[in-house]
């Protein structure tokens, strides 16, 4: 019995090796993916019609001068496979759902034989001697080099050697006697077959083994792009906590120092009142910076909605103007009445407003502030423009971060949660001017959250 089990195993495998050496040779060449196979294919279909237009239109035009091409099967061949190829690269191009691998190698392997086929039929019916129809065999041979290995590109190119021997046979068999040299051609033409073919495999496998080197690049490229965001972000994690405990510690600092003078029992009470009061002063300026770093790090999503521009800056400018101050530079408003933009009113009164106290702070007295607003063709402005000096060029890759300032008093947040404003509302913050006597500050907002 085991006998008999191992002879029929022997036999399976026996005929398993034929089919697998045929799997082998007709093995498609491996795919990045179906949008690269489309085009590619895309490219040999175009290649394919300008052949089959060229040769229909050599047919009609040597029409009336040769006999043997008065028959109408070749050029109702010819166009039938025009419209059948323009069919099918109509559907390729409009194709949006990719096909499935196997799909593809499927495709790729019937698309290549129906060409086979093709030219076969076409050199066949002709009954030309000499014909040049042989052209269309070169398609398939080319097809063959990108999409099969060796092996398969050496079977197609037989193939299409064998058919231009029997393209002779069937000539000379209907047309007797035979001339040898045709053979001679014929052969000839084997050689032309096998050198497309190899080169076309040849550059096919250039070209796969740069699409490889190409693709572990960009893998490269995009780890180390990780890397360093990681490690920036990291850094900026950092920067930020030593800013954060930088800004903290000093009001604590002076906080536990006034409570701690103030509750001596030798310090008399005006002295005690006056601690007292430093340190509530110290606590409310530690109070703004912890609302400020929050505001910072908790800009929410804007809730749009169409405001007017002037209305909106002219808010700001009132609320400028109400604050007690006995020197306050001349603040204008120049905006359209009529122009209207789809924008979270109440973060950009705040984003406003920041500008609008940091240009009052570099102001002299005698100097303007100016809030308006520009319509250009992509996008809304809003700016805000002081006659003060200009922000110096040690500062400008600073002005942006958290916690830089030069004011004693200041906090260092108030650009970056403007700037973090625009960008919620898919816009930015940039400084536009930068001249003595006229500094901008431009909140620009993308034109498709506008509404004329």
């Amino acid at each position: 019995m085991e006998d008999e089990v191992q002879a029929g195993s022997q036999v399976m495998t026996g005929a398993k090796q034929p089919l697998s050496w045929l799997n082998s040779v007709l093995a498609v060449a491996p795919v990045a993916d179906f949008w690269a196979f489309r085009w590619q294919e895309c490219g040999l279909i175009v290649l394919n019609l300008l052949v089959l237009a060229g040769l229909t239109l050599l047919h009609l035009g040597f029409r009336p001068l040769l006999s043997s091409l008065h028959s109408n099967v070749v050029p109702a061949l010819l166009m039938l496979r025009f419209i059948e190829q323009s069919i099918e690269l109509g559907w390729l191009v409009r194709r949006q759902a990719p096909l499935s691998l196997l799909a593809v190698q499927r495709y790729g392997l019937l698309s290549l034989w129906l060409h086979m086929a093709f030219a076969a039929l076409i050199i066949l019916v002709s009954r030309v001697e000499d014909a040049h129809y042989w052209a269309l065999l070169m398609l398939p041979l080319i097809a063959a080099g990108f999409r099969l290995q060796l092996a398969g590109m050496f079977l197609i190119t037989t193939v299409a050697s064998v058919l231009s021997f029997v393209e002779v046979y069937v000539f000379f068999l209907r047309r007797p006697p035979m001339h040898v040299d045709e053979y001679f051609e014929a052969a000839s033409m084997v050689l032309v077959y096998f050198m497309v073919g190899m080169v076309a495999w040849l550059l096919a496998q250039q070209l796969r083994r740069n699409a490889e080197t190409l693709a572990q690049t960009v893998c490269e490229l995009q780890d180390t792009r990780d890397r360093l965001l990681q490690e920036e972000k990291l850094a900026a994690i950092g920067r930020l906590a030593s800013s954060v405990a930088h800004e903290i510690r000093n009001p604590v600092a002076m906080i536990a120092s006034a409570l701690a003078t103030a509750k001596r029992a030798d310090v008399e009470m005006p002295v005690r009142e006056e601690f007292c009061g430093i340190a509530a002063k110290e606590a409310a300026r530690l109070e703004r910076v912890t609302t400020d770093f929050l505001t910072y790090a908790r800009t929410k999503a804007p809730e749009r909605r169409p405001v007017s521009a002037r209305e909106t800056l002219q808010y700001v400018a009132d609320l400028v103007r109400s604050r007690e101050e006995e020197t306050m530079p001349q603040i204008i408003v120049q905006c359209d009445p009529d122009f209207l933009w789809s924008l979270d009113a109440f973060q950009m009164h705040q984003a406003l407003l920041n500008l609008t106290l940091n240009a009052i702070e570099h102001t002299p007295d005698s100097g303007r502030v100016l809030l308006g607003a520009l319509h250009q063709p992509d996008r809304a402005c809003l700016y805000v423009e002081n006659t003060g000096p200009p922000v110096p060029p040690e500062s400008l890759d600073k002005i942006f971060e958290p916690f830089f300032t030069t004011r004693p008093r200041g906090t260092g947040l108030g650009l970056p949660i403007s700037r973090n404003i625009a960008r919620a509302h898919g816009g930015d913050l940039i400084l536009s001017k930068n001249l003595p006597g006229q500094v901008r500050f431009s909140l620009l907002l993308p034109a498709n959250q506008g509404t004329e």
